[in-house]
This record gives C-alpha cells, structure tokens and sequence, in this order.
C-alpha cells in the first residue's frame, strides 16, 4: 500500500495548509478545528469567540469564500459556501497570489516562471477537497460552510470517495462539525483504505509525525477507533 501519494515537489502545497492545522491542535489542547458550520452567520459567530478573524481572499471581498485568520498563531484556514462550484479554481488562485509565493506588481523575473511551472506540475496531484462532503450537507444544511484542505489526488479519489461515500449526513440540530479522526486520516496521508493492521499503525505513524509527541497517543487511540467504526459500517 503506497502512503505518501504527493510527490516530493508537490508536496511544498500541501504543507502550509498540515502545518497551520497541527499549529491549531497543538495551541488547543489537541482539539481539532471545525471543518463545516451550518451557515456563515455561525462562522462568524464561532471566529469572533476564538482569536480568528475574516479576511477576503485576494483583493475582492465575496459572498462565497473567505480566509479565517489568527494573526497571533500566523494560520489561517480557507473556507467556502458548500454550494460554491469553482472552488478548485479560488484554491489555485490561493495558492498563487496569496499564501505561498506573492506575485510581483511588476513583469515576472525567472523566480516566478519557475514557480507557476512547477506548481503547473504539482497540480495533477493535488484535489482541493471540502473536509466535509458536500452530498453529507445538502439535505439538511443547504446554507453551510466547509474548510477547504488539499489532499493526494490519488488519496482523494480512492480511500476519501469511500469514506464520503460512507458517511452519514450531518444532522439538521448540527450546527457546527469538527475534524473527526477518519477525516484526519483522509486528509493527510492514506492514498487507499488500510487492509490490514500494518497498513493501519504506518498510516497512523505518518500523521503523528505532523504533530507534538505529547498528542500522538492520543491520535493513536481515536484513529484506530474510529477506522473501525467506519470499516464496520
């Protein structure tokens, strides 16, 4: 079983995004972020009670995505309306002119051809991927709002089609969903569902390896619970 489906140039896309969640975790006790709120209205609520703030992404504001931002951890998290259709598009448009590398007022020097050309490249193995399916909102939050992370394309296609696939949807009393351990599992490493125990314990060691020591039996114990759960279902 392959687990690290991200080639090494990638990768350098993916990174940002694991290290602004495991800073998260480890400023919070091992608690997890939020990965899907009912409505922006809710959003906004839980921002303004957490040292988080709402930025625009790029120069314009807009009514389908936005950044949540904590200035005094440096993390920031990108999020979208459920509904919203061209979020591969804004997660490109992310990466590029916000987050990794800030594009020159001024004609491109070499430095910047050679990023859009191996970014170009790291595309095909990349999904940008709502943390929350959105087939598991629309029946009863046809309003929500879901954190945007980038996985393994390949990841994304196999073991997290199955994991979406499998999942029920989120209750109409839920008003707000955190990152669970089988969506941590799908977000960082696994490119297809554990067979065995070995398969397991080597995805479990991967993504401890994002995370202090002081949380990793914690990781530990709740992944493997819950994976099965899942395989049960």
């Amino acid at each position: 079983m392959k687990h690290d489906l991200i080639p090494g140039g990638a990768s350098t896309y993916v990174l940002k995004f694991r290290m602004d969640l495991s800073i998260y975790v480890e400023e919070n006790d091992g608690e997890f972020p939020p990965a899907m709120f009912a409505s922006r209205i809710k959003l906004e609520e839980w921002t303004s009670k957490n040292n988080f703030s709402i930025k625009k992404v790029g120069k314009k504001n807009s009514r389908n995505y936005l950044l949540m931002k904590n200035e005094y951890l440096s993390i920031d998290f990108l999020w979208v309306r459920a509904s919203f259709i061209s979020y591969r598009a804004l997660f490109k448009r992310y990466v590029v002119d916000t987050n990794i590398y800030e594009k020159p007022t001024s004609t491109p020097d070499e430095s910047y051809h050679k990023f859009i050309s191996n970014f170009k490249f790291a595309l095909p193995f990349i999904h940008a991927d709502h943390v929350i399916n959105q087939a598991r909102l629309k029946k009863n939050h046809p309003d929500a709002w879901v954190m945007l992370f980038p996985t393994s394309s390949a990841a994304n296609s196999s073991f997290g089609s199955k994991v979406e696939k499998t999942l029920a949807d989120i209750p109409e009393n839920i008003d707000k969903y955190f990152i669970d351990p089988i969506l941590l599992l799908q977000l960082y490493c696994t490119g297809l569902s554990p067979k065995n125990e070995v398969d397991l314990q080597r995805s479990i060691d991967i993504i401890k390896g994002h995370f202090l020591n002081r949380l990793h039996n914690e990781i530990d114990k709740n992944i493997r619970a819950a994976y099965i759960s899942f395989i049960a279902q």
